[in-house]
Parts: structure tokens; C-alpha cells; sequence
């Protein structure tokens, strides 16, 4: 879309071939600063003991100072979630594994911060919401958790697949 965009905007040589680059360069970084940003809260999870096999990935390479058997390990998860989704449905199997924990957690914090309000109403809210708004909400986070369980059409995989593999994933956590 935003090659075409520029294409049109800018004509074919600086929107079809130099803002293609930037934006590709631009990916590049993002994707760059996302690895080693994970790398160095796992390294910081086994710092602080929170991560099995912790002074393994608590360790820095003794020239280049990064984390690297942290790296390996993002690596290794990467390539699991790469290789592990059903053929042919990678991407959308990858963004309902994504989406499903984002609004399960979200509402787990909205329920958390209106109990808050009633069990430390002594607390300072810097911003303020209506009881009624984040009842809402609680209820279409409720709702997007269950259901994906429903059974539908067209699917490339089994419908059940993508929240059942987070569940059994968040599980996997609770002895960490």
C-alpha cells in the first residue's frame, strides 16, 4: 500500500525503487531492535532468576558484551513458531496466537484496576473511567475468550488450534 502510495505520489523512480528501500530498511531495524530487546529481557529474567538454566542465559559474550546464548534461545523459539503452525496457514494461525493471550490479558487488567478502585479506593487514579465502560469491556474481552471455541467454516486448521495451543502455552509458565 505505501509503495503505491509513493508510487503515485512520487512517480515510478523515487516511489517504485528509493522509498522501497527505506521502508524495507525501516522493517529491517524494527525487527533488529525487537531481537535484541527479547534477548535482554530473557538474559534479565535469568539475571534475577526467573528463567530455568539461568546462569547459562544470564551470560554475555566475553568480547561483543550480548546476550547471545539469550539470542539462541529467541532463536530457537522463532523458529518453532516459524515451523510449528499448520502448512499454508502460518500467518493467520501466528496472528489469532498473538491476539487471543493480547485480550484475555487486557481484560484481566481492566476487571484488575476496576477491583482496585473499589479495594484501594484511597489510591491515586491519575485518569478515571466509567464503571459502566469498563464493564463493557470486561464482557467483550469474556466474549473474544471464549469465542474462538466456537466452531466455524472455512478454517485451514482446526478452529480450536491457535487458543488452545496459548492456553497449554501460559500453562507452560506457571512453574517459571
Amino acid at each position: 500500500l505505501a509503495g503505491t502510495f509513493f508510487t503515485y505520489t512520487f512517480g515510478d523512480t523515487m516511489g517504485g525503487k528509493v522509498f522501497p528501500i527505506f521502508i524495507a530498511l525501516s522493517a529491517f531495524g524494527a525487527v533488529c531492535a525487537m531481537v535484541y530487546s527479547a534477548a535482554r529481557v530473557i538474559k534479565a529474567a535469568a539475571e534475577s532468576g526467573y528463567f530455568p538454566f539461568s546462569s547459562t542465559f544470564a551470560k554475555l559474550h566475553p568480547t561483543f558484551k550480548t546476550p547471545v546464548n539469550a539470542l539462541l534461545f529467541h532463536w530457537v523459539c522463532v523458529v518453532v513458531l516459524m515451523i510449528g503452525p499448520p502448512p499454508g496457514a502460518a500467518f493467520e494461525f501466528l496472528v489469532q496466537f498473538a491476539q487471543y493471550p493480547t485480550w484475555i490479558f487486557y481484560g484481566l487488567a481492566v476487571f484488575g484496576l476496576t477491583r482496585m478502585r473499589t479495594t484501594h479506593a484511597h489510591y491515586p487514579r491519575p485518569f478515571r473511567v466509567l464503571l459502566p465502560l469498563s464493564f463493557v469491556f470486561v464482557c467483550v474481552t469474556i466474549f473474544l475468550a471464549i469465542f474462538p471455541f466456537v466452531p466455524s467454516e472455512n478454517e485451514m486448521f482446526p478452529y480450536y488450534l491457535p487458543p488452545l495451543s496459548v492456553i497449554l502455552f501460559l500453562l507452560a509458565g506457571i512453574p517459571l
